[in-house]
């Protein structure tokens, strides 16, 4: 409760004082609960060295210890100590976690590895939406959009209904590539699974059909969005600079 409301100061004094039962010093759950409230409040040097004191100690790591380093190693953009827990991972018998499978590949994609990731990914047995979108989605964003169609491709052949969020991902690599048919496609499929109504999905193709030179129908898609977020507007006022069409991205 203390590190959710930002109080650190208390939390860490809550911690040291139960320290002194044995039975509570060794519970894995408390060190897990210090270290996730240090990253969400931005402190990562401060949550490693719980971890690295939490291993001096003997405490065995469990799947939410490893997830929480993870997670602290992409913000960080810390490729090295990634490293160290993909080890971890192997050595304490958690490689068949789809959590934290998932978690390795999104770390090794956010620390500039993508091949790793990409390599995890397809000598992975635990293959489900969540991993499928966050290897779809960070293709997408990090310079790879070729490979996140073809990836999408073999999802639709594994799933054959993708959610929103994988939606979202393959339209970012359409408007990466200008690829207005595969667009179009995309949006015709989100409109078949009456997810075109989402915010977010609304706001990529309407960005999708700006990057690609239709702002009739980013226009169009836009005006029927029935909620308009920052992003949309965004994804709107860029399609109309981004075409030299100053005016409009004024008026808008």
């Amino acid at each position: 409760m203390y590190m959710k409301c930002a109080d650190i100061r208390t939390a860490e004094c809550i911690f040291k004082r139960v320290l002194d039962y044995e039975s509570v010093r060794r519970n894995t759950v408390i060190w897990n609960v210090m270290i996730r409230g240090y990253i969400s409040n931005g402190y990562l040097s401060l949550a490693l060295e719980f971890f690295i004191e939490m291993l001096n100690l003997g405490i065995r790591p469990d799947s939410s210890t490893i997830l929480a380093v993870l997670v602290l190693c992409s913000e960080s953009l810390d490729l090295k100590v990634g490293k160290q827990i993909h080890g971890l991972v192997f050595s304490h018998g958690l490689r068949n976690d789809v959590r934290t499978e998932t978690a390795l590949i999104d770390m090794y994609f956010k620390c500039g590895d993508p091949e790793a990731g990409l390599t995890m990914f397809s000598q992975s047995q635990n293959r489900n939406l969540v991993m499928w979108s966050a290897v779809v989605s960070n293709c997408a964003q990090d310079g790879y959009p070729t490979k996140a169609l073809e990836l999408f491709n073999g999802f639709m052949l594994e799933y054959g209904f993708p959610d929103s969020l994988i939606l979202i991902a393959v339209l970012r690599a359409c408007s990466a590539l200008a690829f207005k048919s595969r667009g179009m496609e995309i949006h015709g499929l989100a409109v078949k699974l009456a997810l075109d109504a989402d915010t977010f999905l609304g706001g990529a193709i309407v960005d999708m059909y700006g990057k690609c030179g239709d702002l009739e129908s980013a226009q169009k898609v836009f005006s029927g969005l029935p909620s308009r977020d920052l992003i949309s507007w965004n994804a709107l006022i860029s399609g109309y600079s981004q075409n030299e069409c100053a005016v409009e991205a004024f008026e808008s």
